[in-house]
């Protein structure tokens, strides 16, 4: 006598093959980042406007959000600077983001996790989105 297969036995290996799409799935921002303050996306907007680097219109930060202190740097009371290039693309978002290779480990991981979740308008260049690279300053300091 055959035995019956167990209705979950059926949907499983579809299940499975769901994994690996849920991720890639972008996930919202870890608790403790804290979005950006208006002013501050203000401020920044402004200054990218000020560099705006051939381009008809530069990109515009629509999001961001500020880095967690690391713990162990903020237990020793280090202050720090982590200074990340990175690559607005066409659709957005950052890319290729390059750290300074003297700059804190521990500080820039948190900034490349916050740096993540930014979204941009991208630059124009006659009429159509081109992707611009820029630098920005994460500064750490205990106040």
């Amino acid at each position: 006598m055959a035995r019956k297969p167990l209705p979950f036995a059926r949907i499983l290996p579809y299940a499975l093959l769901a994994l690996p799409l849920l991720a890639l799935a972008e996930k919202p921002p870890a608790e403790g980042i804290r979005a950006m303050p208006p002013q501050a996306v203000e401020t920044f907007n402004a200054q990218m406007a000020d560099s705006n680097s051939g381009h008809d219109k530069a990109a515009k930060l629509l999001k961001g959000y500020t880095p967690i202190y690391p713990a162990s740097r903020l237990l020793s009371r280090k202050e720090g600077v982590c200074r990340v290039a990175f690559t607005i693309g066409t659709d957005g978002r950052p890319t290729r983001p390059e750290p300074d290779a003297d700059a804190d480990v521990k500080m820039c991981d948190h900034a490349l996790y916050a740096l993540r979740h930014w979204e941009f308008e991208p630059a124009m260049r006659d009429g159509e989105p081109v992707e611009s690279r820029i630098r920005v300053p994460f500064q750490y300091s205990i106040d």
